[in-house]
């Protein structure tokens, strides 16, 4: 984390400069007079070529655009231009220089053309052209070491020390380096262990903030240049490579590899791309490898689609930025995946990690047609899943395991490559090894041909699944099919070939094949294979001429346990006349199942046959029907007639819908939508007569699903949105409404999200779900910011068992009264009531009012003020405020107010008054009693301070307990002996035992200590 020091309530000194280089990477001032032959000012690191002057330009002229950096220069990250020092001694300038912001990280041993603008009198500025070469890189840093050893006054020894430091910039090789470390103040054994426990503050905000003061009058702003969970951030990168250590997350570029993982974890990485490229562009060589010990568990829910866009995931306090979100298609008779498509946030979908829920761009449909004319399922074969991954941290235990993994391929050729993979996860109920070697040719992205090998041992995370939406889970998830000491094979074959690729153009059309071999037990980010299995199977078309084309295709499935599948199909579509197409189709299936039912055994064998219409003038038509013409075994028939249609009814009114009856049950599939000037309105309906074979224990009939939406654009400034969902699922009715306002103009933010859901269980009764969104912002400019944010989510059942209330708040203020007063405030909350859900029983609530007050015309005063109110009241397994899981409970007041004054160059004297009124439990059992804790403390404090040379400080304290009529008085003294620059020596005593820290309900030590402390 950076943080950037603006002047705020200090008027700014402005250095007046004759002359400035306009350039895009740094940004510097010269003065200059009559320049009319080239020459070259150099300092340390970097130097300045002028050329001879051009015509002046008027003073009143547009000013110059920076120059375009060449294509040999590169601009890659933050950093700062050459110290100030450099500047004066390179250019003598007429007036001290202040040197910018960091703006650039500039390659060394570079030069890149400038423009520098000299200003020759008072009514024009002469361009010169020339060169800014920097000769060695520039840094940036800040650090600071603090180690104390004391021994307290009964004989005890402590260490306590903390380490924190921020870096950034580039080698003279041209590596750019990020690093970054924060331990807090601990003991120095355990300096940098628990690198993020679980505690109720941490759902709101992950990254520990400065509890000292909310702020101090300096108008200071932050960013993060090193995303960390832990303590620790460390990158080295270079051409796209990289070595770190931090949040980092795994996602591959082929989604489809057998080995892969997608977690997101806190750890080491690292990745090597070879500068040799292909000819796509592809680096030749790729090598990666992570490691990792996580403090969190992986979560994977399955969705199957329902034809709306919002979704509930199974668990709340989901860590943020650590999903990743995939549409699946899937064959529904053997589970392999034939296609997968990854989600991005912000585009394609929203979440909010408090509540768990995913909101889609668009609607998702629960199934898709595999590409044949007759099929089992009037809405298609092949199953359409919404498959979310995240991780979380559970509410009970520690998490114990390492991710580990690497990666290696490389590119034969133009056409060849060859990757080997491996990975470790021990994480939690998870005790899976992986490996394996995928070999891949490709012609191009329509002709390629892929081979995955790969072993597995041991059981993975499970999954669980929702086919409403996630309003209801399965009961028990589905456990992993991995066993310890049980090793499973996995062959994977794949590939697609573009006809009119190979044969230059003599054939037209494409084909398709696969071979998935997995033994029992075999896991892997897609699988997870209870029974030996095998499917393999090819598809295509051929073009018969400008108006024919032949498809066809077959699959084989075969399961342990005598299992048996097997599909034929082969096809003809004509273009019978202008608009007009005719297809047919012949099928044949062959079905074996010695544990399912007789109508799930035997051979049919069945004609289809489709005409379309379609003119090309916005709408399309279309009949179908198919019929059994053999059929043996229990094997039913499968006659079906149908009639579809799509249609643009007029510029702003949309419609498709397909209907169809038969053997197996009615189906239907239709929507409308209308788009206006202002939003859009849509309905749907998806009739799946074979969804009742998802569960064994339905019930009923099954009437289908509904889902009604609309989005308005009400005014230039506001838009609402609403999606109702309706499913009639035999005895087992669920309903589901969100509704979302969105409110934005010059200023003002304001999104609201009103979630009612309703599940009818015929065992457990009926289960009511209601969620509440409400968030709001406003600025103005730099004088002032605020924001609010609330979260409420129940979950109330008749069995009570399943009941759970959350609630959420988070805010803040910033405020600008005057140019000597700064006010912030921010409030911070969590409540939870809940035995299922990874928010456990708890209450946590912090608010903080802070005042600075740092006068413009006397800068030797400085006051800052804060009150806050906490409530810390973790439940049974969840640590308070300092970290301890049998630590006291609380709920305090707190004032305080700080205030030191400058008396000269050598003194400063201050002081601080704080006052606590507190409730403490030292139980953590419901229902014990509490007891009043009042305190009253005063501090002073003088510090004596000779430049680079000597520090002396002494502190008073004085602590009054009301309730115990107990006065503590404690003495804090030091002497500090600079020893160069970036270091000092400190011998003192502190005795009592007074904290100045009231929301804490330890003592600190006592008794002798040394202390050094290095900074940069």
């Amino acid at each position: 984390m950076m943080r950037r020091m603006d002047q705020g309530a200090r008027p700014k000194r402005t250095a007046r400069t004759n002359g400035m280089v306009l350039a895009s990477v740094s940004l510097l001032a010269l003065t200059a007079a009559g320049m009319a032959q080239a020459q070259e000012s150099s300092g340390p690191g970097f130097s300045i070529v002028i050329g001879a002057p051009s015509e002046p330009v008027p003073a009143t002229a547009a000013p110059a655009a920076a120059p375009e950096v060449p294509a040999a220069a590169t601009v890659t990250a933050t950093e700062p231009p050459p110290p100030a020092p450099a500047i004066e001694e390179a250019l003598t300038p007429a007036e001290p220089i202040v040197p910018p912001l960091p703006v650039g990280v500039v390659s060394p041993e570079m030069e890149n053309p400038a423009t520098i603008a000299l200003e020759t009198d008072e009514n024009g500025i002469t361009p010169v052209e020339g060169r800014l070469r920097f000769d060695r890189p520039g840094w940036f840093w800040v650090g600071q070491a603090d180690l104390t050893y004391g021994r307290e006054r009964g004989g005890e020894d402590y260490s306590l020390g903390r380490l924190a430091g921020y870096t950034k910039g580039m080698t003279r090789s041209g590596y750019t380096v990020t690093a970054a470390i924060d331990t807090g103040e601990d003991e120095l054994d355990e300096l940098l262990d628990g690198l993020d426990e679980k505690n109720p503050r941490q759902v709101l905000d992950r990254i520990a903030p400065d509890d000292v003061y909310p702020t101090f009058g300096d108008d200071s702003t932050s960013y993060a240049d090193a995303p960390t969970s832990g303590r620790i951030y460390a990158r080295v990168e270079k051409d796209g490579s990289h070595v770190m250590w931090g949040d980092f997350h795994n996602a591959q570029d082929d989604p489809h590899q057998l080995v892969r993982s997608d977690r997101t974890l806190y750890g080491a990485q690292a990745l090597w791309r070879s500068a040799e490229e292909t000819a796509a562009g592809e680096p030749r060589h790729v090598v990666s490898a992570y490691a990792s010990q996580p403090d969190r568990l992986m979560q994977r829910d399955v969705l199957r689609g329902t034809g709306g866009s919002v979704y509930f995931l199974k668990r709340q306090d989901i860590l943020r930025g650590t999903e990743v979100v995939t549409i699946r298609w899937r064959d529904s008779t053997s589970g392999r995946v034939i296609r997968s498509q990854r989600l991005v946030p912000g585009t394609d979908y929203d979440i909010n990690y408090f509540q768990g829920i995913i909101d889609l761009g668009i609607p998702l449909t629960g199934s898709a047609s595999d590409g044949g004319l007759i099929v089992d399922n009037p809405l298609g074969d092949d199953l359409v899943d919404l498959v979310v991954q995240y991780e979380y941290v559970p509410t009970t235990g520690d998490v114990d395991g390492m991710a580990l993994g690497a990666r290696a391929q490389s590119w034969i050729g133009e056409t060849v490559r060859l990757g080997v993979s491996a990975q470790k996860e021990t994480t939690g109920i998870a005790d899976n090894r992986l490996a394996g070697v995928d070999l891949r040719w490709q012609r191009s992205a329509s002709t390629w041909l892929s081979l995955d090998v790969a072993q597995s041992e041991g059981p993975g995370f499970g999954t669980s699944e929702s086919l409403d939406g996630g309003l209801e889970y399965e009961e028990d998830d589905l456990l992993s099919a991995g066993r310890r000491g049980l090793s499973a094979n996995a062959v994977r074959l794949e590939g697609r070939a573009d006809l009119a690729e190979l044969t230059g153009g003599r054939a037209q059309g494409a084909i398709g094949l696969w071979y998935d071999d997995k033994q029992e037990g075999f896991v892997s980010a897609d699988d997870d294979i209870d029974r030996d299995q095998t499917d393999w199977g090819f598809l295509g078309e051929l073009a018969l001429g400008p108006a024919s084309t032949l498809t066809f295709g077959h699959k084989d499935f075969r399961r342990d346990g005598g299992e048996k599948r097997r599909d034929s199909r082969l096809g003809m579509a004509h273009q019978i006349a202008p608009h007009w197409t005719l297809e047919g189709e012949v099928a044949h299936t062959d079905r074996l199942d010695p544990d399912g039912d007789d109508e799930a055994q035997g051979q049919r064998t069945d004609l289809g046959a489709r005409l379309t219409y379609d003119p090309g003038r916005g709408y399309r038509l279309w009949a179908f029907g198919q019929a059994t013409a053999s059929h043996q075994g229990g094997l039913p028939r499968n006659n079906r007639a149908g009639l579809g249609a799509e249609a643009d009814l007029s510029d702003r009114l949309s419609a498709a819908a397909e209907v169809s009856d038969g053997n197996l049950g009615f189906g239907a599939d239709a929507s409308l939508r209308w788009r206006g000037e202002n939003g859009s309105t849509w309905v749907s309906y998806r009739m799946d007569p074979m969804r009742r074979f998802d569960r064994t224990d339905f019930e009923g009939r099954d009437r289908g699903i509904w889902v009604l939406g609309a989005e308005r654009q009400l005014g230039s400034n506001t838009t609402f949105r609403t999606e109702q969902t309706i499913d009639r699922f035999g005895d087992r009715h669920s309903r589901g409404v969100t509704h979302g306002l969105r409110y934005a103009t010059e200023g003002w933010q304001v999104d609201g999200t009103l979630t009612n859901g309703r599940l009818a269980d015929p065992d457990g009764g009926e289960i009511r779900r209601k969620g509440i969104s409400l968030a709001a912002a406003f600025s103005d400019g730099d004088a002032l910011k605020t924001g609010l944010r609330g979260e409420y989510r129940t979950d109330d059942g008749d069995d009570d068992d399943r009941d759970r209330e959350s609630w959420g708040l988070s805010g803040h203020l910033r405020y600008k009264l005057s140019e000597e007063w700064r006010l912030v405030s921010d409030l911070d909350a969590i409540i939870s009531d809940s035995s299922e859900s990874a928010l456990r029983d708890g209450r946590y609530i912090e608010g903080n009012l802070g005042l600075a007050y740092r006068p413009v015309s006397n800068d030797r005063l400085n006051m800052l003020m804060r009150y806050t109110y906490l409530e810390d009241l973790p439940g049974p397994d969840q640590v308070n405020l300092d970290g301890d899981e049998g630590g006291p409970r609380q709920k305090s007041h707190i004032f305080g107010i700080d205030a030191n004054y400058k008396l000269n160059d050598l003194w400063t004297v201050g002081g601080k008054l704080g006052y606590r009124r507190a409730e403490v439990w030292t139980e953590r059992e419901s229902g014990s009693a509490s007891v009043p804790n009042t305190a009253y403390l005063a501090i002073l404090r003088a510090d004596y301070h000779v430049m680079h040379n000597w520090d002396l400080m002494a502190e008073l304290r004085t602590m009054r307990f009301k309730e115990a009529e107990v006065t503590e008085h404690g003495v804090l003294a030091g002497v500090w002996r600079h020893v160069g620059p970036n270091m000092k020596l400190g011998l003192g005593y502190q005795w009592g035992d007074v904290s100045d820290d009231l929301r804490s309900l330890d003592g600190r030590k006592a008794g002798v200590f040394m202390n050094v402390v290095g900074s940069f």
